[in-house]
C-alpha cells in the first residue's frame, strides 16, 4: 500500500502489484472510449491519441487518491476533459464540427450529448464514463436538449 504521505506516486509494477493491476484494467476499460471523445473534440486522431495516453500518464500519478474517492470515474474524466481542453489551446489548428455544441451549452452538457447524440453511447455508458449517476445523466441531457431547442 501506498503510504499515506506520498499518495502522488507514480503507480509502478514495484509499487503494490493491485494497484498497477487495476491501473492497467481501468485503461484497458475506458482507453477507447476515451479516446473516441478527445477525437471528436480534436477533430484529429493523432491529438486525440495524443491527448488520452497524457491523460492516463496523469492519472498513473494519482491512482493511489484516485481510488480513495467515491466516484474514481469522475476524477479521471476531469483530468482527460483538462487534457484535452490544453491540447486544445495548445494546438491552434485543433477543432472539430462538434465545436457548436460548446459554443451553445456549458461544457458538461456539451459533453454528454457529445457522447450520447454524436458518439452514440447509452445513457448508461455516458454517466458511466463522465462519473455520474444515470438519473443525474438523464436530468443533464434534459437541460441540454431545452439549451438546443429540443423538446
Amino acid at each position: 500500500m501506498y503510504p499515506s504521505s506520498a499518495p502522488w506516486s507514480p503507480v509502478g509494477k514495484g509499487d503494490c502489484p493491485s494497484a498497477f493491476q487495476g491501473f492497467v484494467a481501468f485503461r484497458l476499460l475506458y482507453e477507447q472510449k476515451y479516446l473516441r471523445y478527445a477525437e471528436a473534440r480534436l477533430g484529429s486522431g493523432v491529438l486525440g491519441h495524443g491527448a488520452v495516453v497524457a491523460a492516463f500518464s496523469a492519472l498513473s500519478t494519482i491512482w493511489a487518491d484516485v481510488l480513495g474517492r467515491s466516484r474514481p470515474c469522475t476524477a479521471s474524466w476531469q483530468i482527460l476533459v483538462d487534457t484535452v481542453s490544453a491540447v486544445r489551446s495548445a494546438s491552434p489548428g485543433a477543432g472539430a464540427d462538434v465545436d457548436v455544441l460548446y459554443e451553445v451549452l456549458p461544457a458538461r452538457q456539451a459533453d454528454a450529448v457529445l457522447l450520447r447524440d454524436e458518439l452514440g453511447m447509452s445513457v448508461e455508458d455516458t454517466a458511466d464514463l463522465m462519473g455520474v449517476d444515470q438519473s443525474a445523466m438523464i436530468v443533464l441531457l434534459q437541460v441540454a436538449g431545452r439549451g438546443l431547442g429540443r423538446a
